[in-house]
């Protein structure tokens, strides 16, 4: 069994001062699904008034279908939104890691998860693995264009592949599995 983590004092604040100052947050975590979505509504980062498209198919097709369904949701019927458009959406992406195994292998998946992700206000992806924090960083800092600059923050081993591959890693002393 995994032990979850708790959130350190000042990190809900933290997060919320980063979200106002419209820097864009993902989350990674090794959390079961339902413990990262109570941790974006801890920090701030979800609220009751975001669109929450999850991607957390068993197959496949199934993974395909619900980030097409979730493209096209946020598209509507004239393609790509406006930038007031996307001010309005308040879109939101929970994603988990045995749908980014199949994201991850597909380069046109890639491309759709990046584009979506683009339109969110808040990502986050659940029962990744270090490895998975990594490319996702990666993927990030090479797919998304003008190129962002990434940091990444962690408080543990499983966290170092992340860290490493941001342009800003930061390690910090944490309670992780405590």
């Amino acid at each position: 069994t995994a032990i979850e983590d708790k959130l350190q004092a000042g990190v809900p604040d933290a997060i919320a001062t980063l979200a106002q100052a419209e820097i864009k947050i993902w989350v990674l975590t090794g959390d079961k699904q339902e413990t990262a979505e109570n941790i974006g509504f801890a920090c701030r980062l979800l609220t009751d008034d975001m669109q929450i498209n999850y991607v957390n198919g068993a197959s496949p097709d199934e993974v395909r279908q619900q980030l097409q369904t979730a493209i096209g949701g946020a598209r509507g019927q004239g393609g790509e939104p406006s930038s007031q458009q996307r001010d309005e959406q308040n879109l939101a992406l929970l994603v988990d890691g045995k749908s980014l195994l199949t994201i991850l292998d597909d380069p046109a998946l890639t491309a759709d998860l990046l584009a979506f992700a683009k339109l969110c206000k808040a990502v986050i992806a659940c029962r990744v693995s270090p490895d998975q924090k990594r490319q996702i960083v990666s993927m990030v800092r090479y797919g998304v264009r003008p190129q962002p600059m990434t940091l990444a923050i962690g408080d543990g081993a499983n966290d170092v592949p992340m860290i490493t591959e941001a342009h800003v890693g930061v390690g910090i002393s944490g309670n992780e599995g405590l």
